[in-house]
């Protein structure tokens, strides 16, 4: 999608010639174009990926080519969209579409007119959206998210080791001391974890925060805990989030 919107004003990038695959050179015979100091340089017209602004002006340009053929962002909720007239509506999220239709001359409207500008594949089944996977029961009228192999893959990359017992909550539970006029907290004057275990748990709190809010809301306080004492975690904030990881891992597929 960045690459179908033009910039307002063409850049400048320059890269070493020894940086530029073999294959690339030889196309476009950047010999005759190499500078004193072995530099390759180069004019950017189009929305590339990596460019701070590139974001904006792709998603800019959408909504102005949406809005050609009818179809106004609401005023209410930001990338919700409805048509004047047709009887359809979907999310737009960076460039992925959730599309809620009844009549197919109205969903092969929409499809008409994005392909005018831009390449895409569509999904009639709709299995996947903002990489969430979605089961339809239409009998039941049920539709079941997960994030099944988004979990297997993070949990890789985490080098998690699962737990053999089961955890059944997000976060520890302390039971409450009946009868004690003073419920106290655990002992907080544990020393500070090394910059790599709080990198760690950082990382954790960053791979699974959209799936809490999209999918599992139940890890939302546990991450919010983790978020709010990880700068100056203690070994208490490790176990917390290796408990959060042995919840997820034991509840990964239902």
């Amino acid at each position: 999608m960045y690459l179908a919107s033009k910039l307002r004003e063409p850049q400048y990038v320059c890269f070493k010639l020894h940086q530029i695959p073999k294959s690339i050179q030889e196309k476009y015979n950047l010999d005759n174009f190499v500078d004193k100091t072995g530099y390759v340089y180069a004019r950017i017209n189009r929305a590339l990926y990596g460019l701070k602004e590139s974001g904006r002006i792709a998603n800019e340009d959408i909504v102005d080519h949406l809005a050609l053929h009818g179809y106004r962002e609401s005023d209410i909720t930001v990338g919700l969209f409805t048509h004047e007239t047709r009887n359809i509506s979907f999310t737009l999220v960076v460039d992925d579409f959730g599309i809620k239709w009844i009549n197919k001359e109205d969903l092969d409207h929409l499809l008409n007119s994005l392909e005018k500008k831009y390449s895409m594949l569509v999904d009639m089944d709709a299995k996947q959206y903002v990489g969430i996977d979605l089961q339809w029961d239409y009998d039941k009228r049920e539709l079941i998210c997960s994030m099944d192999e988004y979990i297997d893959t993070a949990l890789l990359e985490l080098q998690h080791v699962q737990s053999k017992q089961i955890h059944h909550g997000p976060s520890k539970h302390i039971p409450p001391q009946y009868g004690a006029k003073v419920q106290y907290i655990e002992d907080v004057n544990l020393p500070q974890l090394p910059p790599k275990d709080i990198k760690y748990i950082q990382k954790v709190i960053g791979k699974f925060l959209f799936m809490a809010r999209a999918v599992d809301n139940t890890q939302l306080h546990a991450l919010n805990e983790l978020a709010r004492t990880v700068s100056k975690g203690t070994s208490a904030t490790m176990d917390a989030a290796i408990h959060l990881l042995n919840y997820i891992a034991a509840h990964n597929h239902p």
